[in-house]
C-alpha cells in the first residue's frame, strides 16, 4: 500500500541525482579543466556517505526511520540552493559541496532499504524494481534531453544555474512526497544501535557476508560509470549538450532494457540472462579503443542495456539475505548502514583505478574491462545466496 508514494518520492529523488551525475562532473571541468578533480569530487561523494550513516541511524532510533530520510532530503534541497545561488563561485568550493550531498545520500539511503523490503514482498519485488527502474529511466530521459536542449540555448554558467533551479525545485517535491508515506512498523524508534550486532552477522554468516563482497564489487561499477564516460565525452568536446544527448540515449537504452526485463526475466532465468549482459558489456569496451564521441555514446548505451539484466539479481540476493535471516530484523537500518561501506568502498576502488591506469583511451578501456569481468564474481556470489536461501538456481 506504501509503494505508490514511495514510488513518487523516490522518482524525484532520481531526477535530482541524474542533474548531479550528468553535470556535476562536467561542471567542474568545465570551472577548473582537471580531471583529477573530478575524480577527487567523485571519492569524496562516495566516502562520506557510510560515515553519515552513524548520525542517520541516531535520527532513526531517537525519532523516526522517514524523519531520517527527511533530514537528508532538506540537506539535498540547501545544496541545491547554494549551487542555483553562487553558481559562478560554487567550484571554489566544490568538495564541500560533494561532502554535503554525500552526508544526505546517507541519510536517504538509511531508510530507504528499509522502505523498499516494507513496501514491497519476495513476490512482486522483481516486478517492482523493474517498475521503479523504468520510472527512473524514463526521468532520467526527460532530464538528460531538456538539459542538451537548455545547453544548446544557456551555455556555460547560465545554462547551469537554471539547471539547478530544477534540481532545488524537484528535491523539494521530494521533501514533500516524503510526508505522504505510511509509517515503517519494523522500524521502532526509542531502542539503542544495534551497529556492532549487524556487523558481527554481516561478517559471520556466509550469506551475509557474500551479499556484502557482492555490494563491494557492484560498488567499483557505480563509482566508475556513474562519472567517466560523461568526462571522457567532455573532455573530447567541451559541449554539455552532448553529454545531455549520451544520458538521453543512455536513459533510453535502460527503458528498453528495463521493458524487456519487466517482460521476460522471471525467477528461473534472471541470473542467465545477468550472464549474458556482463559478457555483451566485456565485449563492448574494446569500442573505446578508439575514443570518439560516436563509441563513447554507443558504449554507454550498450552499458544501460546490459546493466538492467545483471544489476538487479545484486540487489534481489540482499533483499533475500535480509528476509532470510531472522536475527537482522532488529537491525535492519544498521544493516544498511553496514552495507554501505562495502558499496562506498567499492566505488572508491573502481575510482582509484581510474587513476592508476594511464589517462588513455587504452587505460580508460581496461579499467572498464576489469571492473565489468569481476561482475561475473558478483553474479556467482548471488547465485549461491538465492539457490540456498531461497531454493532458486540458473
Amino acid at each position: 500500500p506504501g509503494f505508490l508514494p514511495f514510488l513518487v518520492m523516490i522518482s524525484c529523488y532520481v531526477a535530482v541525482t541524474t542533474v548531479h551525475s550528468t553535470f556535476l562532473s562536467t561542471f567542474l571541468l568545465h570551472a577548473t579543466g582537471s580531471a583529477e578533480n573530478v575524480k577527487i569530487f567523485n571519492i569524496i561523494l562516495a566516502a562520506c556517505q557510510p560515515f553519515s550513516m552513524i548520525g542517520a541511524l541516531v535520527l532513526v532510533r531517537k525519532f523516526s526511520a522517514i524523519f531520517s530520510q527527511q533530514v537528508g532530503l532538506g540537506l539535498m534541497c540547501l545544496t541545491n540552493l547554494y549551487l542555483f545561488v553562487a553558481i559562478e563561485s560554487a567550484a571554489e568550493h566544490i568538495y564541500l559541496v560533494s561532502a554535503a550531498q554525500s552526508i544526505a545520500n546517507g541519510f536517504y539511503y538509511t531508510t530507504y532499504a528499509c522502505q523498499y523490503v516494507a513496501y514491497t514482498t519476495n513476490e512482486n519485488r522483481d516486478r517492482a524494481s523493474g517498475i521503479a527502474s523504468l520510472v527512473a529511466n524514463l526521468l532520467s530521459l526527460g532530464v538528460s534531453m531538456g538539459s542538451s536542449v537548455l545547453f544548446s540555448l544557456r551555455p556555460g554558467y547560465p545554462g547551469y544555474r537554471i539547471l539547478f533551479l530544477f534540481a532545488l525545485a524537484v528535491s523539494l517535491g521530494a521533501l514533500a512526497a516524503s510526508f505522504r508515506l505510511p509509517k515503517l512498523t519494523t522500524v521502532s524508534a526509542g531502542r539503542k544501535i544495534y551497529y556492532l550486532h549487524a556487523a558481527k552477522i554481516l561478517l559471520g554468516n556466509r550469506y551475509a557476508r557474500s551479499s556484502m563482497l557482492v555490494a563491494l564489487i557492484d560498488g567499483m561499477r557505480l563509482g566508475v560509470t556513474a562519472f567517466l564516460l560523461n568526462v571522457l565525452l567532455y573532455s573530447l568536446v567541451s559541449s554539455e549538450s552532448l553529454v545531455g544527448l549520451n544520458t538521453f540515449l543512455s536513459a533510453l537504452s535502460g527503458i528498453l532494457a528495463f521493458a524487456l526485463y519487466a517482460r521476460v526475466v522471471r525467477v528461473n532465468n534472471r541470473y542467465r540472462s545477468a550472464q549474458m549482459g556482463i559478457l555483451a558489456l566485456m565485449a563492448a569496451t574494446a569500442l573505446l579503443l578508439r575514443m570518439t564521441p560516436v563509441t563513447i555514446i554507443l558504449y554507454g548505451c550498450i552499458s544501460a542495456f546490459a546493466t538492467a539484466f545483471y544489476s538487479t539479481p545484486f540487489l534481489n540476493a540482499y533483499w533475500t539475505v535480509l528476509e532470510k535471516l531472522p536475527e537482522l530484523d532488529v537491525c535492519r537500518p544498521e544493516t544498511h548502514a553496514v552495507r554501505e561501506y562495502f558499496c562506498a568502498g567499492g566505488r572508491v576502488l573502481g575510482i582509484l583505478l581510474t587513476m592508476l591506469l594511464p589517462a588513455t583511451p587504452a587505460g580508460s578501456a581496461l579499467a572498464l574491462f576489469l571492473i565489468t569481468t569481476v561482475q561475473y564474481g558478483a553474479l556467482l556470489l548471488s547465485r549461491g545466496i538465492m539457490r540456498d536461501l531461497d531454493g532458486q538456481s540458473l
